[in-house]
């Protein structure tokens, strides 16, 4: 705004001037009335307003013209500005008058009881504007333009002229059928017709009348009324447009915002007679502030809103704030959160998941194309008027042809009915008429006010002796309108299903449609996941300040079962080394890469997180995890992997086939039947007439001939194309799916297929001759080689059909390093990597620390089956402390900073244990009732002594020679310690039998009593002063280190040792 108002010409040095603007709400007056003041430097023709009256209508426009909840400034809104009795009125007024113009010129006077039917055609009139003003008011507030500006967003003048040259629209459209009824109905029926001066008052009536019920002349309607008492310009939206050119608006779509956050209040603050105040009463209490809502022209509609709620909602990040003990973190309050921080950022949030959203709107296009409604299904609500309206023509030509006046008398009791019903429909909430009831009754009131007209218009002197024509004709036209109505209500449904944004409902399409709605609903889910994840989660994080103290010794209150099941994909903590894969898949081209790391390290984490199929990235990568098996068969786990393959690119598209040809024609006979029955139907009752015109065909048979081949020649046109349409119809049929339906089918069953000929000759006197041959092949079962060549052949393929789009393919072997025998599993890999190597593929095989070992000895002249297998090996080493606090953050769980380094120092940084050892901590605080660090942490490291020091018991027990005795008795020792102290843990290690000390279990029960020596001291002995140094270390600090100690006495115990007491000696607080 500052910005705006002062340009190079002008000085802000004012505001600084105290006595003028002693605060920011000074100040920011000041700056609005000069940016009122403000004219653009356009034409002379440009219309100035002045500065109060600019400020009286922005104040009373942003208080009528918005919607429910919402800020923006929209034109269809505007009614709300008026009372709809007023609106009523007004249509009753321009309804009676049209009517009165109506009655006058058919000269109703001149009647019996003349007065009585003016009147009474008076008031029908004033009622029916008064409806139809309600509808137009009803319809004005409920519109949102949608679908106007596909492509750019139209502005809300474009909107406006759109809405009124539809109004013009309906007023010409209606007076035209209108005048067409009445000049074609009473010659059809009785073969004389109005005068000129008749037809044109009824058109006239009849167009203005529908006008009423448009919003656009319900917007006039609008205007004309506020202009005249002065709350709004004449000119509204050149008055807007004004405003969003000198900067108090913006233009948002088909609306108007106001640019500055507390504009509106400061305008209705110093007008406030422009904003209608709320009745005083005294027992009112202030509510909550209103929630924002979302701007109707956000892809974020109401059910993805929703679903985005309940995602964030068990998002880990949310769940460990939600506290119903407290009423600021209640999920009452979490969610009204989580609503506001949409509805605010909804532009911020939209534009994070701008890409699954193309995806998504890709999917459901394909989904509507897959569907293939019939285009002649389109106009089914038109058709049921057609119905309703050849209906109702039939039973008037009836009616009056049987018998006028008792007709006329029918008609106005079945009217007032209607209208009663309609009464008493307002009156009783929730009665409804739903469905197809509905939708059959709705064209029953206008259509009975039309043959009230009609009815009027028409003067019979005499009924004919035999049914007009006009009477055979509409029932003809009710029974195809009907059966096109019928035929189309399936495909209304389905299109109606298609046009919902909520994937439930999609539930009830055709099975035919299961692959498409599968694919659009996943489509769906990234983007609502990434809504949450991209989009509003940062705004989440921004504005939840966590209160808890990352550094408190108090243990808090979790629930218990987050810590419990496996991991989920959302729940994994990137690593370097799987950001380090993540970036060889994005830039090679292919690779096959060995993923090693001691077990429980989270091998199959990774793998399953690279590899998973529901992993939401927006790419095209095809992601295919598969299991090694635990007995080698090199065949066998090859045939699985190509099942594996081809039924995650053919999907279950390749379990449902296209209707055929004979079920479309079947379809089609109820039709075909119905038309002609329709045909004879009438032309048995029109016979005299026919005959004269079947006569002039029969007499020439040429013409008739060279009609019926036209017409075999027209058909055979017809479905040629037809049959050339549906070919290049066929959609989602890439050259790797064709290949991979065909190669399941041949994986799962056995072709066999007979030949058979027969031939027979008939001789003089009745004999024959006849003979018989048959051949049959079976499809032989395809050997390792071939199965090889084909899988490569199709993987090539696929890669190839998603290069266009970025995509590759990547698959995860996992449980390779589980095979008991290492032999058996070199030989799996032996014949696994002949598949190796297909351009746009990646091969991620787990794998044990002996292949890592090997591969890493490549270059001293030691090769083997690793070493030609793969082109890169990566270790998956365990976490460090901050992964550790982040893989618990996932499950919800906020430990301090202290219980984290506890929980990973004892694991050394295994992800499964980590989570096994903060459950048992949560588990002992509740049993125990301790949440202190001390005690529980004494308690932690002598349960784990207790297990740890019991297996090197009965390892011990096991060892050779004279030094079992001695070490066990140690051993036993150490089980049995009193104390917990760094002093008592020393001395045990210290107290180690000499002639055992190079025992293995004796080198790592010593470096494990000196690692928990080193806890003792940080979280026993000396907690705040340990906690202080630790927080203050850079990375990688020493519970890193200590961690890394700890994974050590497994595989090297010895060097375990000689770390731990470097660890003891550098450490900080030693």
């Amino acid at each position: 705004m500052l910005r705006r108002v002062y340009d190079v010409h002008d000085d802000p040095a004012e505001l600084l001037d105290a006595a003028r603007f002693p605060d920011a709400g000074a100040i920011e007056r000041h700056l609005i009335d000069r940016l009122i003041d403000r004219q653009p430097v356009l034409g002379s023709d440009e219309l100035r307003f002045s500065r109060d009256d600019t400020r009286r209508w922005l104040a009373f426009l942003s208080d009528h013209m918005t919607g429910p909840k919402t800020g923006d400034l929209a034109w269809w809104q505007l009614p709300r500005a008026l009372s709809p009795v007023l609106h009523h009125g007004a249509g009753g007024y321009f309804g009676g008058a049209l009517m009165l113009l109506v009655g006058l010129t058919i000269e109703v006077l001149a009647l019996p009881l003349g007065w009585v039917w003016l009147l009474s055609i008076v008031a029908a009139g004033g009622l029916g504007g008064a409806l139809a003003t309600m509808a137009g008011r009803r319809r004005c507030l409920a519109l949102y333009p949608r679908h106007y500006g596909r492509g750019t967003p139209a502005s809300p003048r474009t909107t406006l002229r759109t809405a009124l040259a539809s109004a013009a629209a309906q007023v010409v459209g209606g007076g035209v059928a209108a005048a067409l009824l009445i000049y074609l109905v009473p010659f059809a029926v009785t073969g004389s017709t109005p005068g000129p001066q008749e037809v044109l008052v009824g058109a006239y009536v009849a167009g203005l009348m529908g006008g009423l019920s448009t919003p656009g002349f319900t917007y006039l309607l609008t205007v004309v009324f506020l202009a005249y008492r002065r709350r709004i310009p004449p000119r509204l939206m050149t008055f807007l447009e004004h405003s969003a050119r000198i900067g108090l608006l913006r233009e948002v779509g088909p609306v108007y915002q106001f640019r500055y956050p507390h504009l509106r209040d400061v305008l209705v603050s110093r007008h406030p007679a422009g904003v209608t105040a709320p009745e005083a009463s005294p027992a009112a209490v202030p509510g909550p502030p209103p929630v924002p809502v979302i701007p109707p022209a956000s892809k974020i509609d109401a059910v993805a809103r929703r679903k985005v709620c309940e995602a964030a909602l068990v998002q880990p990040d949310v769940l460990r704030i939600i506290d119903d003990a407290r009423e600021d973190r209640s999920h009452e309050a979490v969610t009204a959160l989580l609503q506001r921080l949409l509805a605010e950022h909804a532009d911020q949030v939209e534009r994070a998941a701008s890409a699954q959203y193309e995806r998504f709107a890709q999917a459901r296009r394909r989904l509507v194309e897959a569907a293939r409604l019939p285009f002649w299904s389109r106009p089914a609500v038109p058709y049921l008027w057609g119905a309703w309206l050849a209906g109702a023509t039939a039973a008037w030509t009836a009616g009056m042809w049987w018998s006028p006046v008792a007709f006329r008398a029918s008609l106005g009791v079945a009217l007032g009915g209607c209208a009663a019903v309609l009464l008493v429909r307002r009156r009783v909430r929730g009665a409804r008429i739903e469905g197809l009831f509905r939708a059959v009754v709705t064209p029953l009131a206008p259509l009975l006010v039309l043959g009230i007209v009609l009815s009027l218009f028409s003067q019979v002197p005499r009924p004919p002796a035999e049914p007009p024509l006009v009477l055979w004709l509409s029932l003809a036209l009710w029974l195809v309108a009907t059966l096109l109505w019928l035929s189309s209500v399936p495909a209304m449904r389905d299109r109606a299903i298609l046009a919902s944004r909520d994937p439930a409902e999609w539930l009830q399409l055709p099975a035919s449609l299961v692959g498409f709605r599968v694919a659009a609903e996943q489509a769906y889910q990234d983007w609502i996941g990434a809504l949450v994840r991209e989009g509003l989660m940062p705004c989440f994080h921004a504005v939840v300040d966590d209160e808890q103290d990352a550094m408190t010794t108090v243990l808090p209150q979790f629930e218990q079962n987050r810590l419990g099941g496996l991991s989920r994909v959302e729940e994994f903590v990137p690593t370097e080394e799987s950001r380090y894969l993540e970036h060889l898949i994005a830039r090679l081209n292919s690779a096959s890469v060995g993923v090693s790391g001691s077990r429980g390290v989270g091998k199959s984490t990774v793998l399953r997180h690279l590899c998973a199929r529901d992993r939401e990235d927006g790419t095209a990568n095809l992601r295919l995890l598969v299991h090694a098996p635990t007995a080698y068969d090199a065949k066998e786990f090859i045939t699985h992997l190509f099942a594996e393959v081809c039924e995650e690119v053919a999907g279950e598209a390749a379990a449902h086939a296209h209707p055929g040809r004979q079920r479309s024609l079947l379809g089609l006979l109820p039709a075909i039947t119905t038309v002609a029955g329709t045909v004879l139907l009438v032309g048995g009752l029109r016979w005299d007439q026919l005959r004269p015109m079947m006569a002039g065909l029969t007499a020439r048979p040429a013409l008739l001939v060279a009609a019926l081949g036209g017409l075999l020649a027209a058909a055979g046109l017809a479905a040629t194309w037809r049959a050339n349409r549906r070919r290049r119809r066929v959609t989602g049929a890439t050259a790797s799916e064709v290949a991979a339906r065909d190669h399941l089918r041949s994986l799962r069953y056995q072709q066999a297929v007979t030949a058979t000929r027969t031939g027979e000759l008939g001789v003089p006197g009745g004999g024959k001759l006849g003979g018989q041959w048959a051949v049959q092949r079976t499809e032989q079962a395809r050997g390792y080689p071939q199965l090889v060549a084909e899988l490569r052949e199709l993987l090539g393929q696929i890669a190839l059909d998603r290069q266009d789009r970025k995509g590759k393919v990547i698959i995860g072997i996992d449980e390779l390093d589980k095979i008991g025998n290492a032999e058996d599993a070199e030989r799996l890999l032996n014949d696994l990597k002949v598949v190796f190597g297909v351009p746009g593929c990646f091969f991620l095989v787990a794998l044990s620390e002996d292949a890592l070992s090997a591969f890493e000895r490549r270059s001293l002249a030691f090769r083997n089956t690793f070493d030609s297998a793969f082109d890169r090996i990566v270790r998956i080493t365990p976490l460090r402390h901050a992964e550790s606090r982040q893989l618990l953050m996932r499950r919800g769980i906020a430990l301090p900073l202290p219980y984290v380094w506890l929980c990973h120092a004892l694991t050394g940084g295994l992800p499964r244990d980590l989570l096994r050892t903060a459950l048992d901590l949560t588990t002992i605080a509740s049993q125990e009732g301790e949440h202190d660090l001390s005690p529980l942490a004494a308690r932690m490291i002598r349960q784990d002594l207790a297990v740890i020091i019991g297996a090197h018991l009965r390892d011990a027990a096991q060892l050779p020679g004279k030094h079992a005795p001695a070490v066990t008795e140690w051993l036993a020792r150490c089980a049995a310690i009193s104390s917990l102290s760094v002093t008592a843990l020393d001395d045990l290690a210290g107290g180690v039998p000499p002639d055992a000390a190079d025992e293995p279990v004796a080198v790592q029960a010593c470096a494990y009593l000196h690692i928990l020596a080193a806890l003792i001291v940080i979280f026993i002995e000396r907690p705040a002063d340990c906690l202080a140094a630790l927080q203050a270390e850079a990375q990688p600090g020493t519970v890193d280190r200590i961690a890394e100690a700890r994974l050590l006495l497994a595989t090297d115990p010895r060097l375990a040792w000689h770390r731990i007491r470097r660890i003891r000696a550098a450490a900080p607080f030693h």
